[in-house]
């Protein structure tokens, strides 16, 4: 690292990280923006390793941003590969297992080579994350420890550990955003709303049986489901009030997902049926069976309901008579999520693979393979098509050709979205993919 004294207006560096890391006092308390300014000193990746092993926020804010453009996207866009030893004595060596022994640094340097893109992340350590929305460029997201669930915010723009709003007595496995409000439904059986600007539980809701499993807003209502064979209710909220409006009766089992539609609701349960309900007034209009399994993923697209089913088929039906107009046929195991680009619908499926098909006429336009094992997920940015498998992979959507590999994990992404651009991954972790 460069020590620079002949101006006094700078500050002078010293190159031995493990000085700073031991004075924790003063590292702690040093402003964000002097440590910014510090990072454009840093002109060498050996300086970038030191600096990001002082503290572990130090490590995250090398991915803030401002400080990528100007530093790690100009000055090292093939940082990883300047590391890669060519013999087992040589300082490359020592350089690569320094930055082995720092995953936050290791992983960025590696999606700068490969991945062409900024990775912003949140290491989740021993939690286990479970739904995430965004709000006002902030990551709120459900995790389980040993307590039970609670909720944090994160924005990643600031290098600092994410807060905890607040916590339920189980594991949260809804959440929904109305307004300025969060709510979260949870395994202890009860909804709670939150104000997100101060960080205050605003009331709970308690009516459901069992665990809380689906949560949707309509106007200012709130439609709930239990995941529980004993509640197969579908309960609708005021959420002005708290209090509860009607319940909707007619599945058997408990309700899988929910959807809106216009002023309608669609519903599907373990009872083999899937309900269309008037919202108004809570009656039921019409029922659809005919397929066999569990139902793994719904999508609408203007009157249309697609279903990706247990059976290894995908199914269409006319909203508006109940009637099923096809039944696509390729996959030869489960087809577990589903995408709408246009007229293309996207699959994804336990047989590895992905296919393209047309949507208005059910023709099957390409099958895209690769995976090592079931491709849990899929994700549209732009023209590029992303699965996740044990690895994630970006396909040309136009052409079907696959683009590169973006990252093998360790453990399995549980939820795959776009948000402003950019692809965000959760597992144990929450990761930001900027491509632009």
């Amino acid at each position: 690292m460069k020590r620079v004294s002949a101006d006094p207006s700078y500050v002078t560096f010293v190159k031995e990280p493990y000085v700073l890391q031991d004075c924790s006092v003063v590292t702690d308390h040093i402003p964000l923006d002097i440590l910014r300014k510090i990072c454009f000193f840093l002109d060498d990746l050996e300086d970038v390793i030191h600096f990001g092993s002082v503290k572990r926020h130090w490590s995250l804010l090398l991915s803030d941003p401002p400080l990528w453009n100007s530093l790690l996207h100009k000055h090292f866009p093939y940082a990883d590969a300047k590391l890669k030893p060519k013999t087992e004595s040589s300082e490359s060596l020592i350089l690569y297992k320094q930055l082995a022994k720092n995953k936050q640094l290791a992983k960025i340097a590696h999606n700068a080579r490969v991945g062409h893109c900024r990775l912003q992340i949140f290491d989740g350590d021993e939690l286990t994350i479970q739904c995430l929305k965004i709000w006002n460029d902030k990551y709120i997201f459900s995790a389980k420890d040993g307590k039970g669930g609670m909720i944090r915010i994160w924005d990643p723009n600031m290098g600092q550990e994410p807060q905890v709003l607040g916590r339920h007595q189980g594991w949260i496995d809804c959440l929904t955003i109305w307004g300025d409000q969060l709510i979260s439904g949870s395994r202890d059986k009860t909804i709670k709303i939150w104000d997100l600007r101060t960080r205050q539980e605003l009331q709970t809701l308690n009516g459901h049986r069992g665990p809380i499993g689906c949560l949707k807003i309509w106007n200012d209502q709130l439609i709930s489901s239990a995941d529980d064979e004993d509640d197969p209710m579908i309960r609708i909220w005021d959420l002005h009030t708290g209090k509860e409006i009607r319940t909707l009766e007619g599945h058997d089992e408990e309700v899988i997902f929910l959807k809106i539609w216009g002023d309608q609701l669609i519903s599907s349960s373990e009872d083999q049926t899937i309900k269309i309900w008037d919202l108004h007034t809570g009656k039921e209009i019409r029922t659809l069976k005919g397929y066999g399994g569990q139902i793994f993923c719904l999508k609408i697209r203007d009157d249309k309901l697609i279903a990706a089913l247990g059976d290894s088929m995908i199914k269409i039906w006319d909203l508006h008579t109940g009637k099923e107009i096809r039944t696509l046929k390729g996959h030869n195991r489960t087809v577990l999520d589903l995408k709408i680009c246009g007229g293309k619908l996207i699959s994804s499926s336990e047989d590895r693979t992905v296919k393209i098909w047309d949507l208005d006429t059910g023709k099957e336009l390409q099958t895209l393979k690769g995976h090592s094992s079931r491709v849990d997920h899929i994700a549209i940015l732009g023209n590029t098509l992303i699965s996740s498998s044990n690895e994630t992979q970006m396909w040309d959507l136009n052409t079907g050709k696959k683009i590169q590999t973006i990252e093998d994990y360790h453990h399995r992404i549980s939820k795959l979205m776009v948000s402003g651009g950019k692809l965000v991954s959760i597992s144990s972790t929450i990761k930001i993919w900027n491509f632009e």
